[in-house]
This record gives C-alpha cells, sequence and structure tokens, in this order.
C-alpha cells in the first residue's frame, strides 16, 4: 500500500509540474535597426535609436492602433500563446550608406539588451527593412541577424520580418530561422506578416516546430 500511495503522489506532483510547464507563455523580443539605403549617394548617415517606450503597456497600445509589422506581433501574440517585449528600434533614413561606428554601437546595445534579460528571452523578432548597406558591411541586415545569432546560439529563435524592397541575401536566410517578407505594394500587408511572425515564434519556443528555409532566384 505504502508502495502504491508514493506513486500516486509522484505521479500528482509530476502532472503538476507539467502543467505549470505548459501554462508558461515563451517571452519575445522585439527589435531592429532599419535604414532604406541608397549606396550611389556620397554621404553616410548616423544610426539613431529611438526614444524607448514609457513602459512595455504603452507600447503595445501604441502598437495595435498602426499597421506595421510590430503591430501584428502584438496584435497576434495573445493567439500564438506569447509574450512580446519592446528592444531597441532604431533608423537611419534613405540617404547613402549607413555609418558604421554608429550602426556598431546601437547593434551590440541591441544584442546585449536580447543576451542580458532577466528572465531570458525564449526568442526573438527581428523588423528589418532589408536594404540597409552599412559603410563596411554591404548587407547590413544580415549583419544585425549574425550578431544575434552569434550572441544567442544556434537554437535560439529567430525571426525576421522584411520590407517588400528587401534584398535577401543568403547571410541573412542561414542566420535567422524564418523570414517574411511583405507580398504586396503598396504595403497593405505588414500588420498580416507580423501575425505570422508571432504565430511561428510561439510554435518553435514550445519545441513544436522548427522550420527550414532557403533561397530560389528565377
Amino acid at each position: 500500500m505504502t508502495k502504491i500511495y508514493g506513486l500516486i503522489v509522484s505521479f500528482a506532483i509530476a502532472s503538476t509540474m507539467t502543467g505549470f510547464a505548459q501554462t508558461k507563455q515563451p517571452r519575445i523580443a522585439v527589435g531592429g535597426l532599419s535604414a532604406e539605403s541608397n549606396s550611389l549617394y556620397p554621404k553616410t548617415l548616423p544610426m539613431r535609436e529611438q526614444a524607448p517606450p514609457a513602459s512595455r503597456e504603452a507600447w503595445m497600445d501604441q502598437a495595435v492602433r498602426a499597421s506595421t509589422s510590430t503591430s501584428g506581433i502584438v496584435a497576434g501574440a495573445k493567439a500564438a500563446g506569447i509574450e512580446v517585449f519592446p528592444g531597441l528600434q532604431a533608423g537611419a533614413g534613405f540617404l547613402g550608406s549607413v555609418e558604421q561606428a554608429s550602426f556598431d554601437r546601437v547593434l551590440d546595445k541591441l544584442v546585449n539588451q536580447i543576451k542580458t534579460a532577466s528572465p531570458a528571452f525564449d526568442g526573438v523578432i527581428l523588423t528589418l527593412h532589408g536594404a540597409m548597406v552599412v559603410d563596411g558591411y554591404p548587407h547590413g541586415d544580415a549583419e544585425v541577424v549574425r550578431r544575434v545569432r552569434r550572441a544567442m546560439g544556434k537554437d535560439f529563435p529567430i525571426v525576421v520580418t522584411h520590407d517588400f524592397h528587401a534584398n535577401v541575401s543568403e547571410e541573412i536566410v542561414e542566420y535567422s530561422d524564418v523570414l517574411f517578407t511583405y507580398k504586396e505594394n503598396p504595403h497593405l500587408d505588414p500588420k498580416e506578416r507580423g501575425i505570422q511572425a508571432a504565430s511561428i515564434i510561439g510554435r518553435m519556443a514550445r519545441g513544436g516546430s522548427r522550420p527550414v528555409q532557403g533561397r530560389a532566384k528565377p
């Protein structure tokens, strides 16, 4: 009888712990550096960090009122079973390429945010443009993803959203797990792409999906 009782107690404890693990929502960071570069223009532009939101709640409230990929990420988070948190956002305009020193400084800050978060993040969605040229890095967007991958390791889920006018390089396909690009011009579908990004990273963070992607050109 004692053995049976012990077995029942152990099973109850294990069931409770399993249930707790299943209800824990993955924590997902959302951030990125954006620039639509014109490499023929002779000057470089600094990468400037945007002012951080007053709070996570303020960020979410502002996001759902817009029609951006971040809007879709926030809107889709509940259905995806994830908690999303604002990371660093920065931009550099569209004339010329991006100055390397400011790019490195801002990117290092973003990577540090993701790497040192406590509690730890379970994945990141990088909202990039896809046409960023940095002085020293011809594929600036790929360099962003490469450094996040280097810092977080091969098993850390990284999902990327791109503008319709993106230059999709082999490197960014290699370093990211999933890359979503807007499908419409004018851009009517960024929010939809964000919802897709939230959905798939939710499945990845729970171990239920591990996508494979490749690049094909006509």
